[in-house]
């Protein structure tokens, strides 16, 4: 396991101090709701395993555990390999403060493998993709939406332009909403990047509201359907967020991420908590 710089995936400050371990903290300007954005958590994982775990592979799945609020003070980030081999391998993330336990983070790594055609033979070529995305106007024709920056601070780094379905707070019977969404300054979508903006938007639940509801993030899954970490695409992505239930102050959400072209760049899945 070896530790490089800092890669350009990573939005703060981020020093290595060891083999497998780094330090950084979030500012409060990456904060959302009380505490850092889990997104950016996420993001700051998948690129500390990349660069610590060198195995040759891209990353292709994130799931993350947000178990305490995390501040602005020093965020200790340390990666531990649990599985290496040809095509597949697995890396555990922790993030620490205080001595104590923030957030985990298992990130699962991923080589390409001859794939079976419809023939069945190997190397047939079997590739697709789904679900297609949304036909919307191009993010140049969508004016930009600012969510309020007291209440998620985050934003301030995003450009958000809806393209379809209604706006949050507004009151509607639809809980689903499709903006371009890219970080500012424009910035190339890698791995990294690609899993804040699966967590850009507001939560799934917002456009059936009127007024503001903290629903932070405790669990987050990102599946990532192409190499970002050789060929990042150029953002904004067109972002989709839909809630699929909230009951008993749990909610649950769904993303699907497109690039420019229409290519299904990833999709997540979220558990948030409503709070009183």
């Amino acid at each position: 396991m070896t530790t490089t710089a800092p890669r350009p995936g990573w939005l703060v400050p981020v020093e290595p101090t060891g083999p497998g371990t780094f330090a950084t903290s979030v500012p409060p300007d990456w904060w959302g709701f009380s505490g850092a954005h889990g997104g950016l958590l996420g993001g700051l994982a998948v690129e500390a395993a990349t660069s610590a775990f060198d195995s040759g592979m891209s990353p292709q799945v994130l799931d993350l555990r947000l178990l305490a609020r995390v501040d602005d003070t020093t965020l200790v980030i340390e990666v531990a390999p649990l599985h290496r081999g040809r095509s597949l391998a697995v890396a555990d993330v922790v993030a620490l403060q205080g001595g104590r336990v923030v957030a985990s983070a298992t990130v699962t790594f991923a080589a390409p493998v001859p794939a079976p055609g419809a023939d069945g033979v190997a190397g047939g070529g079997l590739d697709r993709q789904g679900p297609a995305a949304p036909e919307v106007p191009t993010a140049d024709r969508c004016a930009p939406f600012a969510p309020p920056a007291e209440l998620v601070p985050f934003a301030g780094h995003l450009s958000i332009r809806p393209a379809a379905g209604p706006l949050p707070l507004s009151g509607a019977d639809q809980a689903e909403m499709t903006a371009w969404v890219g970080i500012e300054p424009d910035h190339p979508v890698t791995p990294g990047i690609a899993v804040v903006l699966t967590d850009a938007l507001p939560p799934g639940i917002y456009p059936l509201l009127t007024a503001p509801v903290a629903v932070p993030t405790v669990q987050l899954s990102v599946h990532l359907h192409t190499d970002l970490a050789a060929a990042p695409v150029d953002g904004p992505l067109l972002v989709r967020q839909r809630n699929v239930s909230t009951r008993r102050g749990w909610s649950i959400d769904e993303t699907d991420m497109w690039s420019r072209t229409g290519r299904l760049i990833g999709q997540g899945r979220q558990l948030r908590r409503v709070l009183p």
